[in-house]
Order: structure tokens, then sequence, then C-alpha cells
């Protein structure tokens, strides 16, 4: 009896040690997510108008209002949860790029953890969790600027419809099983999910909604489930949620309903604030070809491979998936305004199609090697298959190369970084006060996180443009073009340089 004892304690020393190495290539998997989350000053779009909503939200204490300096935001009116979330971790860490940047990291690491427990209960292996997870994990398009590496919507929104997608499949099926009880979980943390993506980016989540709620009634059955009171108590619960935030907030500040209206539910859509973003309705396929050839066409193969897959449920999964990702493209594909980020939320959904193929790979293991081989085997392809991307990956956050980075904007961005962090008022005042910026007033937008935080201190920036300039001006360019313009129409002398292209100028007298 004790040697059978010993010899089944035995049998599962290699189970333990496997599950054990997955954990730590899971963990590791996050690692894009957090190395050098904050070597980046603030960046321009949605970060900079965040964090600027956050850092008043901090000073003032009003967690009923997103304010813009003095004055309630009426231009960006979506929702507050992702700015809540900052301002928590802003009471933690202070106002610095980590907490505005923290809440994307670890939605990311739910959305990983998500996947992979997502893949291993529909396939029925470790291997198509980690597939799932580093499909995430590699791709260029997510872990970029205004993904998962600032502060912007895009990774908490990620995080939220993906639960709202996954858990809906689970409530249909438990529903079709005639698991009632069960299905009304799913449907309760479907619901809540919903409520809360529509509190982090507005109308964005619900455009996947009707392909969800589609797929929910035909497959679960439509008679059982409208019949069912708890969908409309999961309704209501949504209703409540959501609904809570937008009519307080116009209770708080007359008029953000038809801001509301005016921005999110017409805006965009019919319209576009640039030309830049006037695109094509193929714009959202042709991107995600060239960005993420081999991503698309391993999504292509497994797609295939999954509708003619024996098992059911896998089969049912990947139709509903494919489904649900096509829905969402084609109403992003018909709206005016076109941004490649508004397509992040389906990576995940394509990583799980993908992440199908480790059944048959599985399956042909266990036919060559013993049992108690598989699971190493197979999370040694898996490293090897995924070293190069996620190698590039890490180098592009070495060197931060990334698509939307702008060296100049960022040399004026560290410089008033480093003052935030200067303690003596007197000698910021040592440093140019005059800013000579040589774009607009928006792509200024990214410098507000800190010039308020200077205001705080008393410290006042000024900007000047580059022909308003007077003798004794002690300014500082970082633009190229903006310095040619400044030695070409002034006299001045050098006073010394930061960053790559920043130089400290002052003004002697204007040329004649």
């Amino acid at each position: 009896m004790k040697q059978k004892r010993f010899l089944e304690k035995k049998a599962t020393f290699p189970q333990i040690t496997m599950e054990f190495i997955t954990i730590v290539i899971l963990l590791l998997s996050c690692l894009p997510y957090f190395y050098r989350i904050d070597s980046l000053p603030i960046q321009l779009w949605d970060e900079s108008r965040v964090s600027m909503n956050a850092l008043c939200m901090y000073y003032n204490g009003d967690w009923g209002m997103t304010y813009f300096f003095d004055e309630p935001d009426m231009w960006n009116t979506k929702p507050p949860l992702l700015i809540w979330l900052q301002v928590f971790f802003m009471k933690i860490l202070g106002p610095k790029e980590l907490a505005i940047r923290l809440p994307s990291a670890l939605a990311a690491v739910g959305a990983n953890a998500l996947l992979f427990w997502t893949a291993r209960k529909i396939y029925g292996n470790n291997l198509s969790g980690i597939i799932a997870v580093f499909i995430l994990v590699t791709s260029p398009l997510f872990v970029n600027i205004h993904g998962v590496r600032t502060g912007d919507y895009e990774s908490l929104l990620l995080f939220l419809v993906c639960c709202f997608v996954v858990f809906s499949f689970f409530c249909s099926i438990e529903y079709r099983k005639g698991q009632i009880r069960q299905a009304h979980r799913y449907l309760y943390i479907s619901s809540l999910a919903l409520s809360l993506a529509v509190l982090t980016k507005g109308v964005q989540p619900l455009i996947i909604a009707p392909a969800v709620l589609a797929f929910v009634l035909s497959y679960g059955g439509a008679k059982r489930i409208l019949k069912d009171k708890h969908l409309y108590f999961a309704f209501l619960l949504f209703v409540l949620i959501a609904g809570a935030w937008y009519f307080g907030r116009e209770i708080k500040s007359a008029g953000y309903l038809q801001a509301i209206s005016e921005t999110e539910l017409g805006g965009r859509f019919f319209d576009s604030d640039s030309l830049v973003n006037r695109k094509q309705a193929h714009f959202y396929l042709t991107y995600l070809w060239n960005e993420y050839p081999w991503g698309t066409a391993i999504f292509g193969g497994s797609f295939l491979f999954a509708i003619l897959c024996r098992r059911k449920t896998s089969r049912q999964f990947a139709l509903y998936l494919a489904f649900c990702i096509v829905f969402y493209l084609s109403i992003l594909s018909m709206a005016t305004t076109k941004i490649w980020w508004y397509m992040l939320p389906i990576l995940p959904l394509m990583g799980l199609i993908i992440a199908g193929i480790g059944v048959p790979i599985t399956h042909r293991l266990k036919k060559i090697y013993s049992p108690s081989s598989v699971s190493s085997i197979s999370l040694f392809l898996v490293v090897l298959f995924f070293a190069i991307p996620f190698a590039n990956i890490m180098k592009n956050i070495k060197n931060n190369e990334f698509e939307l980075f702008y060296q100049a904007q960022d040399d004026f961005g560290n410089y008033l970084r480093r003052l935030t962090k200067t303690e003596d008022a007197q000698e910021v005042l040592t440093n140019p006060m005059i800013l000579v910026y040589g774009e607009d007033h928006y792509s200024r937008a990214h410098l507000n996180f800190y010039l308020l935080q200077l205001q705080k201190k008393g410290v006042k920036i000024r900007y000047k443009e580059r022909e308003e300039l007077q003798s004794g001006d002690f300014i500082c360019v970082a633009e190229q073009w903006v310095q040619e313009y400044v030695e070409a129409h002034y006299r001045c002398e050098m006073v010394g340089e930061e960053g790559k292209n920043m130089k400290f100028l002052r003004i002697l007298e204007r040329n004649e």
C-alpha cells in the first residue's frame, strides 16, 4: 500500500512541475506590459487628455465630474472608469506616469489570465492557453503606444469586451444544456463586463453587443432565454450601472448628454475631425494584413481548421468569435473616422481562434511521445515559435520604437517632467520658462499634465510663437525646423542642451 501511494505521488510530480513551468511562462509573458512602462513621458492622443482629467480629479477630489483644468470637460465625454483607476493609483504613487499606465498594464494581465483560462476550458489543454496569451503579448498593435504601453482606453476596453464576449458564449452553452443556474452566473458576469466596458469608453463596446446577443439567443434557445426573468434583471443591472454615470453627470453639468450625442452617437461615425483619419472601407483589413501578416495568415488557417474540427464546442466557439469579429469590423468600416486602435478589441478573439491549433498539435504529440513528455515538448515548441516575436517586442520597448513616437514632443515632455521632480522652486526657475513650440495647440496636449503640476508649485511655463520672441527671452526649442527659424531670424546664444534635440537659447536681438 505504501509503495502504491509512493508511485502515485511520483507519477504526479511531472504534472506539478509542468504546471509550475506554465505559471512561470505566463508570468514572463506579462513582462512587456510592465518593463520600462514609465520610461516615456505622457504621450499625445487620449493619454494626454485622460491624464489631465485624472490629475484634475486628483487635485479637486470631485469623483463625479471630469475636468480639464478648472472647467468641466465637455470635449472628452467618455465615462471615467479608467480615470478613477488612475486617480486611485495616484493616491498611492503620486501624480506620475506609472500611476497613469498601471491600469492598462493590469488590464492586460487580466486579459492574459482570461485568455489562458478560456482556451484551456474550450480546447482542453494548456498549450492552447499559452498560444492565446502569446498571440496577444507579441502583437505589435497591442504592445504599443495607445495600446498597453500608455494610459489610453484600449487595454482596459480590450479586457472588458473580451470578458463580455467569452462569458456570453459560456452563458449560451449552459442555457443549451439546461444548466440554468450556471447560465445565470455567466449572464450576470457578462452584464457586469459590458457595463464596465461602457464606463470605460462609452458607445464603442456596444458595437459588438448585437452580434453577441444574436448568437446567445440562437444557440442557447431564444424561447427559453426570452422567458427567463434573469435576462431582464441582467439588463436592468447594465442600465443601472451605465445609466448612473450618464444621468448623474447630466445633473451635475447640464448639456453633457447633448455633448454625448454630438461626439459619440454621431460625431466621428458620420464625420472626421482630421483628413488623415478619413480612410477607405477596407482600411482595417489592409492595416491588419500589413502590420500583422503572419498572425493574420495563421488566423485564417486556424479558423478553417476550427470549422472542420470534430469537436462541436470548438467549432461553435470559432464560428461565434468569427461572427463577432466580422460584425465589429463591418460597423467600424462604415464609419467615416477610421483609426487602427479602434480594432484592438478583436485581437484576443483572433488569438482564441488561433489557439485551437493546440488541439491537433497535442493530439499528434501524444501519438509520438509518452504522455509525460507531451506537456514539456509542447511548451518547448511554443517558446521556440514565439521567441523571435517576443524578442522583437522587448527590443521595441527598450528602444522606444513605436509607431506614434515623436522625439521632439518627448523632449519637451521629459524636460517638463524633470522640472516637476525638482523640489526647489528656485532651482526650477533657473531653467527656461518659455517653450517655443512649432505645432498647433492640440499637439501640445501631452504637456498639460506637467504644466498643471508646476502651476500647483507656483511655476508658470509660457508658450510663445517663434515670430513673437523678444530680446532677453530664455527659451527652449526642440523641433529642428523651429530651431532653424529662430537661428535665422534672431541673434541668440546657446545656453545648454537636453535630450536628443532640445536646445536652451537666450534671445539677444532680432536680425534686421
